[in-house]
């Protein structure tokens, strides 16, 4: 459904996680391994349009809300010793210029 928020949750996300990162440690978090993997299904079924994503790791200005508006969002794994994992998605500028529009008719800015 256009326009409407379908899915909503919190992933809280242990680095080690990432098999390149967790290596042999990774048993340590199956069961949030787990619930990703459910999440995840959960997140899917709902055939999203726009998946957005707030994070404590992106920079952050404390006076403001901001967004990213680069055509792609890109992250690596290089603060856990592993830069050639590597995440690229297709950013959604039409979602952000309809924020952006949105928040100027409202006088936000």
């Amino acid at each position: 459904m256009a326009g409407s928020i379908v899915f909503a949750g919190i992933a809280p996300h242990p680095p080690l996680l990432v098999p390149e990162v967790g290596g042999s440690r990774i048993a340590q978090v199956a069961d949030s391994q787990l619930a990703l993997r459910e999440f995840s299904r959960r997140l899917v079924a709902t055939r999203p349009e726009t998946v957005v994503v707030i994070s404590p790791h992106s920079p952050l200005d404390p006076r403001c809300f901001t967004a990213r508006s680069t055509a792609e969002l890109k992250g690596d794994f290089r603060e856990f010793r592993a830069p050639e994992v590597k995440l690229v998605f297709r950013n959604d500028l039409n979602l952000i210029g309809a924020i952006k529009h949105a928040s100027r008719m409202e006088g936000v800015q």
